[in-house]
Order: C-alpha cells, then sequence, then structure tokens
C-alpha cells in the first residue's frame, strides 16, 4: 500500500539499465501512488510505452545496445494513440551543459543529472503532469511545489 497517493492514478516508464537504480527509482515513485513500469533496456521500455501509455518516460542516457537517444527517436516514431508523444525525460550520470544541450535538441522535455534528489524529478515530472487536470493543484503543493511547476521559495531540495 502507498505511503503517499501524490502520483496516484499517474503511470511512469522508468528506464534505466543499472539494476540498483531502477530499483530505487520504482520504489521511490510506488510508494508516493504511482504505477511504474520498470525496464531495464530500451527494447523493454519501447514495449512498456506501447502496452500501457505512460503520462511521462524517464529514460536513461546511456543504455545497452540502443541508447536513449534511439528510445526516444523509436518513442517519437510511433503514433500519438500509441504513446508516440509522452514526454520523456532524460536522465544521465554525464551532466554538464553540452549534454544537457544535447538532450534538449535531441527532442527530450528535460533532463536529469544523475544522482538526483526526489523532489528535483517530481518537479520535472510536475511540468508534465500538471496539464493534465487529474493531476489537481492539492498533490503538486504537497510535493513542494508552486504553480506552473515552479519550486515554492523554501524547501526546494
Amino acid at each position: 500500500m502507498p505511503r503517499s497517493a501524490i502520483l496516484s492514478g499517474t503511470t511512469i516508464v522508468v528506464v534505466e539499465d543499472y539494476a540498483d537504480t531502477l530499483f530505487g527509482i520504482t520504489q521511490f515513485l510506488t510508494r508516493h501512488g504511482a504505477k511504474v513500469f520498470p525496464s531495464p533496456d530500451a527494447f523493454e521500455g519501447l514495449q512498456a510505452v506501447r502496452e500501457h501509455r505512460p503520462h511521462i518516460v524517464l529514460s536513461d542516457i546511456r543504455l545497452p545496445k540502443r541508447d536513449g537517444f534511439e528510445l526516444l527517436r523509436d518513442i517519437r516514431a510511433l503514433h500519438a494513440e500509441n504513446g508516440g508523444n509522452v514526454p520523456v525525460i532524460a536522465m544521465t550520470a554525464f551532466g554538464g551543459f553540452a549534454i544537457r544541450a544535447r538532450t534538449i535538441a535531441a527532442g527530450f522535455q528535460a533532463h536529469l543529472d544523475k544522482p538526483f534528489v526526489p523532489k528535483v524529478c517530481w518537479r520535472q515530472s510536475n511540468l508534465f503532469l500538471e496539464a493534465d487536470l487529474s493531476f489537481p493543484r492539492r498533490c503538486r503543493n504537497e510535493l513542494g511545489l508552486g504553480c506552473a511547476g515552479m519550486p515554492k521559495p523554501r524547501n526546494c531540495e
């Protein structure tokens, strides 16, 4: 049973090849009510998008066989009714301006440098979830978020 239902009704696909990281992100999101489909590679991630039509995809960039950029291209090749327009957030341990600019230019909606604290993940995800009327303002406030996904002045981290 989730500790908090803040993400209740939200479906998220997480694509990460490092098992401990995949487990940690999945457990965190599940504890807050999200339905999470963990995928250890781009092939399973694409299949999860097709089958479950998530609200958001969190994808590592460096994946075996097919990287996060290839996964993004595969997702965008799907028709909208098959999940092709889902927001995709890049996650990478290789931070910095150059990789951030490359991920955004490639079409990722946001970029997270790993490791990240949970509220940073929530803030980035909320920018896309708040457009969905099923994600009420009360939930955004419980996550420490203000209007339009902007952090409240206090407790930003």
